[in-house]
């Protein structure tokens, strides 16, 4: 369902995961890309430089002081390099950014080494490293710290490069219609309906999903990559959305639509989806499902039409939210630039077990139809799921 990043420290060996499941069962398994994957490609593989003001998310990512590339994940991945003190620069970065939490400077501050991209004229944000204590004191310190947070970076995007995790992303789907099922990440959205109407030639929506978003992005970066002079990450010179025809606008609608999820008329967009995708197939479509909006559990709505799997299994995700909080470190010097207030936002302990659901659907054989209820497990329930699953002799279509 996408975003297998950026829910903790462990995107890298997620990711490794995900792909090795997906590659090693290709005929079983169907990964789409949420908008935390499209962003790391994106970053990873186009090439943009210090006064770009075209790049396609604004900022990088990894930029952002919250809710995308936890630095802590730079030296759990294998793809940097071990070295004496990094986890007291790591404690350092930390340190300034519960300095930003606890002062409400998320909005206005970015975490940018060296320089910031893409920020033009936003005189309203910011690098942390030129604001805040101790960086903005301490000329040596913060030159230090700047040195090592490009090298992990650069280490790290050559590390999705090195072991084809890159170059697999790029060629993965942002929609798919698996069994009876619509399967994205956000949404299929009425602009998206309201675009296809004013096509003169009549594209029906499946047609645009497979060809012109999942087939164009495919294509697009495969091309570059059999280049010969292609031999590393952020070498892609060429401007995506301009050189592919692929509206950008509409790929992020896919990637980060929450319409679904409004009382007013999310179960109204939903049944439009629907009966769109059954008149454009052979097939009659039941459902929608999506991740991307954050459940406690698993959720069905719209009278089982719209299943919302996200269910926020993330145990960082559950404690500090998006922000950038102290997982795995041991901290000496963290809190020691933040507020004075004995209660910090990164005060809290993480749990050591998981919590949410999964949900399975399950029919016996493909001339039956899909049930209109998916099965509900939570996450202590596990191993019901497991052994449930692998008693089920008859159950060969699963979605």
């Amino acid at each position: 369902m996408g975003d297998y990043v950026d829910k903790g420290s462990t995107s890298s060996s997620a990711l490794l995961f995900v792909k090795e499941l997906q590659t090693t069962f290709p005929e079983n398994v169907v990964t789409i890309l949420g908008n935390h994957d499209f962003f790391l490609m994106m970053d990873t593989a186009l090439q943009y430089n210090d006064n770009d003001e075209h790049h396609p998310l604004g900022h990088p990512h990894h930029d952002y002081t919250y809710a995308f590339m936890h630095p802590e994940e730079y030296i759990e991945s294998n793809f940097t390099k071990n070295r004496d003190d990094d986890e007291e620069i790591l404690d350092y970065i930390l340190s300034g950014l519960s300095y930003v939490y606890d002062h409400n400077l998320v909005n206005s501050l970015h975490m940018c080494a060296p320089n910031c991209i893409g920020i033009g004229n936003d005189d309203a944000v910011h690098n942390m490293f030129d604001i805040i204590p101790p960086f903005s004191t301490n000329h040596t310190l913060k030159e230090r710290v700047l040195e090592r947070l490009e090298t992990w970076r650069n280490e790290y995007a050559y590390g999705l490069y090195d072991s084809d995790i890159l170059q697999w992303m790029t060629q993965q789907p942002i929609v798919a219609v698996v069994g009876d099922a619509l399967i994205v990440h956000g949404g299929v959205s009425a602009k998206i309906i309201t675009y296809l109407d004013s096509l003169q030639t009549r594209t029906t929506l499946e047609d645009f999903m497979q060809e012109v978003v999942n087939n164009r992005l495919n294509a697009f970066f495969q091309k570059q990559f059999e280049r010969k002079d292609n031999n590393g990450p952020n070498q892609i010179e060429s401007h995506l959305f301009s050189e592919s025809d692929i509206p950008f606008e509409l790929v992020l609608d896919f990637i980060q639509h929450r319409g679904y999820f409004h009382q007013s008329d999310g179960c109204k967009d939903v049944n439009t989806v629907l009966d769109t995708l059954s008149q454009d197939t052979n097939r009659k479509i039941n459902r929608v499902v999506v991740g991307h909006t954050p459940q406690q559990y698993a959720t069905e709505l719209c009278d089982g039409k719209l299943l919302a799997t996200d269910s926020s299994l993330s145990r960082s995700f559950r404690t500090y939210g998006n922000m950038y909080c102290p997982l795995n470190l041991t901290s000496s010097t963290s809190g020691s630039s933040s507020s004075s207030s004995s209660k910090t936002y990164c005060g809290d302990t993480m749990k050591e077990t998981c919590e949410g659901s999964i949900s399975l659907l399950t029919r016996t054989s493909v001339d039956r139809k899909w049930p209109t209820n998916v099965r509900q497990y939570q996450s202590h329930e596990l191993p019901i799921f497991i052994n449930s699953y692998e008693d089920d002799e008859h159950s060969n279509d699963e979605l």
